[in-house]
């Protein structure tokens, strides 16, 4: 009967453990991540902030217009006759009219981002 209660008594201290464990760190959890008013004050101090939208709009700007290129623009068939652009600024001019032919309602360099040499180097 002695080894019983032991084991017993030994079971209460390890699970009342774990459920003070588990107390603290959910209590962490609902101060810490869960307080959306807290995420809410510190996102709108943090958007507000005109060098973070700056930033915002580049990587946005970039990403989509990575998805354009590397998704959209492999579905184009162009006709016509092709010749070899040797010279950058003739091949982002090239790839700007496609792009806004492609894309009539787009304005590469207004709407997006101008066509980089990394753009280049992967269409051509």
């Amino acid at each position: 009967m002695n080894i019983v209660r032991r084991i017993l008594s030994i079971s209460l201290v390890v699970i009342g453990t774990a459920i003070v464990a588990l107390g603290f760190a959910l209590s962490w959890v609902q101060r810490h991540v869960l307080d959306t008013e807290a995420i809410t004050r510190t996102t709108t101090t943090v958007l507000s902030d005109p060098s973070v939208q700056r930033l915002l709009e580049r990587e946005i700007t970039t990403r989509v217009m990575t998805y354009v290129v590397d998704e959209q623009y492999r579905s184009v068939v162009a006709f016509g006759t092709a010749r070899v652009l040797t010279d950058a600024d003739e091949k982002r001019a090239a790839l700007t009219t496609l792009s806004e032919r492609v894309f009539p309602d787009l304005r590469i360099g207004q709407q997006t981002r101008p066509i980089l040499d990394s753009d280049l180097a992967r269409t051509s």
